[in-house]
């Protein structure tokens, strides 16, 4: 039992003393290298870099009681970012020592499982294939390797292997929101009359079978006064021309009808006389554009009243004017009266007052020149028309100074494409994302610009799935193509972004084709843009690293 646990603790001290005690061996002058020589990786369209490298041992660059472990990492701007699994390689007495340990001692080996065994004496090679996920900040990431040597090296503790670079140059594009391509469009100003109109009605009340104008019934002064009030802000305008003014009585449902005709047309002629008597500034020439008509009531306002107010006899009246729907109101109020609910009508439904109607015509002066154009908006706005106010906004320079009047246009035009579109520019490149996609909700039409637009907003809002159908939808506009290019690129599908981008053969198309791995197409692109362009010459230091790189790294 002695002797055997003597040889024990003998054979322990002789393993020990065998792991630790180095021979002497010649020491190699080469060192680890990459194969194949290192290149440019560049990630694919989801952030992935892939690594297929093989490091070369030189012959007799461990001993053979020795274990080499190479220590893979990436790292950023001087960072580690990432540690890979070591690659352990034992020798072959090495090996046998460590499984003796294992078997005597119950030694654990950290790297059980993943150790390779080589012959140091002669040189081979061991895979290195990893798939890096590259995080989108990150511009340039590099793979190296650290050497280490356990037992007796002959290695070179502490060498540093440069396996990779991996380039990203997607880190280079510029925000796509801000890329994004809008088609303002263009407004045509041509000067043309100004020819507006407008009407209203006056609620009057007459003595029975009388057409002079009481003031003192019911309301007429307001309503008579509310009239002239309209007709001399025209008169008193110097930028307009009263064209004409159109008064109408209109006759009430009860009664002979040619007779309420006749006495509706009176009333309108009162009016007509009583507002040339107190219009200021009207001229003899003016008086000239009043004219007079008149037309039925009919007996529809009696049913509308009867409806709103529930009564059930508003059947019967329907009836009567469905059935008479071609005849005048003689022929309709015939029937009407004999319905025993006609006292009833009479009382409660007939309009009290009768209605004048009116209608006037007039022009404003048109501005021709850009000067007059800028004096006056700044004055009468109101006076302007849709092509003077998107006149005005050509000749504003500053872009909040645009957007107001574009805001503008729409108080006066609120269906103008034209000022809707391009208030939806300023405000999306503002940020105004919300007040732009308000904006441009009323305007129903279709033209590629609006629908462009429309785009763009979705793309802000990250509605990318509905952003590509309407870019789509009008994909034989320039900026849909350009803009449906960026969306690829966000969703990563860079194949058929440089599809859409390639033509445009800017700094965007250069950098996806570097993204893709097509230097040259990407060199001759470059060449073409401005070279004193800070962004331009940022791409051209990124090329001009890799290739620097590249060829370093091929070097014998």
């Amino acid at each position: 039992m002695k002797i055997s646990i003597i040889n024990h603790i003998l054979l322990t001290t002789i393993l020990i003393g065998g792991m630790t005690g180095c021979g002497s061996s010649r020491k190699t002058q080469q060192s680890i290298t990459v194969e194949p020589a290192v290149q440019a990786v560049m990630p694919d369209s989801s952030g992935q870099a892939h690594i297929d490298v093989s490091f070369r041992i030189p012959e007799h660059f461990f001993s053979k009681r020795s274990r080499l472990i190479i220590s893979p990492k990436t790292t950023a701007d001087e960072r580690i970012i990432h540690y890979f699994s070591p690659i352990v390689v034992d020798a072959p007495i090495y090996d046998k020592k460590i499984e003796r340990k294992k078997r005597l001692e119950g030694y654990s080996d950290p790297h059980a499982g993943k150790t390779l065994v080589q012959n140091p004496r002669q040189s081979f090679t061991v895979p290195f294939r990893e798939t890096i996920s590259v995080e989108p900040d990150i511009t340039t990431l590099r793979i190296i390797a650290s050497v280490s040597t356990l037992g007796c090296g002959d290695g070179r503790q502490g060498d540093t292997i440069e396996c990779a670079q991996i380039y990203n140059p997607l880190t280079l594009l510029p925000d796509p929101l801000t890329q994004l391509q809008l088609h303002e469009l263009e407004p045509t100003f041509e000067i043309r009359p100004k020819i507006r109109s407008d009407r209203g009605e006056a609620r009057m009340q007459f003595a029975i079978n009388k057409f002079d104008i009481d003031m003192k019934l019911g309301h007429n002064q307001a309503e008579m006064e509310r009239m002239l009030k309209a007709l001399q802000a025209i008169i008193s305008d110097t930028l307009c021309t009263l064209s004409a003014v159109n008064i109408v009585g209109v006759a009430s449902a009860d009664g002979s009808l040619p007779y309420n005709t006749l006495l509706a047309e009176k009333r309108a002629g009162a009016a007509v006389d009583w507002l040339q008597s107190h219009l200021e500034g009207l001229t003899s020439s003016q008086r000239k554009i009043f004219s007079v008509g008149s037309h039925p009531e009919g007996w529809e306002p009696v049913l509308q009243a009867m409806t709103e107010a529930g009564d059930a006899d508003s059947s019967a009246v329907r009836a009567i004017l469905d059935q008479y729907a071609g005849e005048n109101d003689d022929v309709q109020e015939h029937y009407i009266r004999r319905l025993p609910c006609w006292n009833n009508i009479r009382t409660h439904y007939l309009q009290k007052d009768r209605k004048v109607e009116y209608q006037y015509d007039y022009t404003i002066k048109s501005f021709t020149s850009d000067s007059q154009l800028l004096a006056m908006y700044a004055l009468r706005p109101d006076a302007f028309n849709e092509e003077e106010l998107l006149r005005v906004s050509t000749l504003k320079t500053d872009s909040a100074d645009k957007a107001e009047v574009y805001a503008t246009t729409l108080t006066y035009f609120p269906h103008s494409v034209v000022a809707a579109n391009n208030l939806a520019i300023y405000r999306i490149r503002a940020g105004k994302i919300d007040e732009a996609e308000q904006g441009l909700a009323p305007v129903n039409d279709t033209t590629p610009a609006i629908i462009n637009t429309r785009a763009c907003i979705c793309f802000h809002k990250q509605e990318y799935q509905r952003a590509a159908e309407l870019w789509r939808q009008i994909d034989q506009l320039p900026q849909a193509r350009y803009n449906l290019g960026l969306l690829n690129i966000q969703m990563h599908q860079l194949e058929e972004a440089y599809e859409l981008l390639r033509p445009f053969e800017d700094l965007n198309s250069v950098i996806v084709a570097l993204a893709l791995g097509k230097n040259e197409e990407a060199e001759e692109m470059l060449d073409q843009l401005d070279r004193n362009s800070p962004q331009v010459r940022q791409v051209r230091e990124f090329m001009n690293r890799i290739q620097t790189n590249t060829t370093n790294n091929q070097t014998p």
